[in-house]
């Protein structure tokens, strides 16, 4: 609860530095990702209404860095002319 809390105030304290809507604006959807949605979602849901999370967010990053990878390969194969 005390790290969920100070995460929050930090979220809530950089977006009062800027254009707090401009800011909001420019992160939708906000993903929370990662072990800590375990323990901070609720929390952060309640500072940033629309934050989703996906199925699987633990491997959220390594699953898009993979889907990322690939795309990156066929770019690359198409651009080269490559046969698969």
């Amino acid at each position: 609860m005390q790290v969920g809390s100070e995460i929050v105030s930090f979220i809530a304290s950089a977006w009062r530095q800027s254009d707090r809507d401009a800011v909001a604006a420019s992160f939708k959807p906000v993903l929370h990702i990662g072990g800590g949605v375990y323990y901070f979602y609720n929390l952060l849901k309640q500072r940033i209404p629309h934050v989703s999370r996906p199925d699987d967010p633990i491997h959220a990053n390594a699953i898009g860095y993979c889907n990322l990878a690939g795309r990156l390969l066929m770019r690359k194969v198409q651009a080269n002319g490559i046969k698969v």
